[in-house]
């Protein structure tokens, strides 16, 4: 039981391979759920054309935000391959990938200008 506790554990940061998209699609996903409504919930009045995410494992808030909001462009950067190729997927499935851009981010410098988020 101890192995397993340890294996999720440390998927959670930067989940890769089977067990990371697991974790992704299973943990991240909806053990995140409530968090993500209550983001949304008060987002849902303030005007914004340009939004980052960061660290959006399987990208549901993203997705999400980028549904509600058709006139936002929805940006996002994880560490994780894994979690970039599910939320590439996600948004291509819901035919968003014309506003949510999953990034992939090294932890150094972001890949966007000052100033463009709102």
């Amino acid at each position: 039981m101890k192995f397993l506790h340890k294996l999720f554990s440390s998927q959670l940061g930067n989940p890769r391979g089977f067990v990371g998209r697991l974790v992704g699609k299973i943990l991240l996903s909806y053990g995140n759920r409530s968090a993500s409504r209550w983001l949304l919930e008060r987002m849902r009045n303030i005007p914004a054309r340009n939004v980052l995410e960061m660290g959006y494992g399987p990208g549901e808030t993203m997705l999400d935000y980028g549904s509600q909001h058709t006139e936002a462009a929805v940006f996002g950067v994880e560490v994780s391959k894994d979690m970039l190729q599910l939320a590439q997927a996600k948004a291509a499935s819901r035919d968003l990938s014309d506003r949510v851009f999953p990034n992939l981010y090294d932890g150094e410098l972001l890949p966007f200008s000052d100033h463009s988020f709102d």
